[in-house]
């Protein structure tokens, strides 16, 4: 008898330790993270983020955080935690200081009077030196002219638009974009400069501001040698058919 209540105790006891330990813990069960924000940054560009805490049990909370760890020395965040009570979703920057690609986690924590809940992230992106384009826009419509839009255009695709909010009769001002050629094929492409001047309901990009032909160093796309191997296989077969479907017909002398 004595010996059953000397194994029960330890076990209450061991039980005990045990209890805090389980009541510590996190899941990760109920909650998920969204982060919004560009993979593609300019360097010493500061870059908005945002990171939002959802999921069923996040929003039971009554208490949400985050922190970013794992922070290599290239990128500069700020900040790199912060606790609210009254919503989930938090904003910080990201500055990279050089070129490159990097990485760093997210952890979202959500809480009740009960327990607390996490999930982690990992986010990636890329910094690159960026290229300067000007242009100088000028109005000789006769009369001011309001949210005249500048489009730059890479291969006849629209990859930036900026907008002048007012521009007066003869006035002339200055248009910057910055833009990246990393992701681009090797080879000749074409950059241009439209502007619309809102003469139509729909942005038409109708004047031409600056049109130039650059190039990318590097492999060209294998594309560019199979399109035309497989033409030129594809001829090959056709007539090969055509002689031997030809030679079939032949009657025998």
């Amino acid at each position: 008898m004595k010996r059953m209540i000397v194994i029960t105790v330890s076990l209450l006891f061991l039980a005990s330790l045990f209890t805090p330990l389980v009541q510590g813990s996190m899941s990760q069960t109920g909650v998920s993270l969204y982060i919004d924000g560009p993979d593609n940054v300019f360097v010493e560009e500061t870059e908005d983020f945002a990171v939002e805490i959802r999921g069923s049990f996040s929003e039971e909370a009554t208490n949400w955080s985050y922190e970013i760890v794992d922070v290599p020395l290239e990128l500069y965040i700020d900040p790199v935690e912060d606790e609210s009570s009254e919503t989930n979703r938090f904003e910080f920057t990201v500055t990279a200081t050089t070129t490159g690609t990097f990485s760093f986690t997210i952890v979202g924590y959500c809480s009740d009077d009960e327990e607390t809940r996490y999930r982690e992230s990992t986010f990636e992106l890329t910094s690159h030196k960026p290229i300067e384009t000007s242009v100088e826009v000028e109005n000789t419509s006769g009369y001011d002219l309001e949210d005249v839009l500048v489009g730059l255009f890479i291969d006849g695709e629209l990859v930036q638009t900026k907008t002048i909010d007012k521009l007066e009769v003869n006035e002339t001002k200055t248009v910057e974009f910055m833009w990246i050629k990393e992701d681009l094929e090797a080879g000749k492409h074409r950059l241009e400069i439209r502007a619309d001047f809102g003469l139509h309901e729909e942005p038409e990009f109708g004047e031409e501001l600056l049109t130039k032909e650059f190039y990318v160093e590097g492999e060209p796309s294998a594309w560019r040698f199979a399109i035309p191997i497989i033409i030129i296989a594809a001829a090959v077969f056709f007539v090969f058919y055509y002689l031997k479907k030809r030679k079939r017909r032949r009657r025998p002398w």
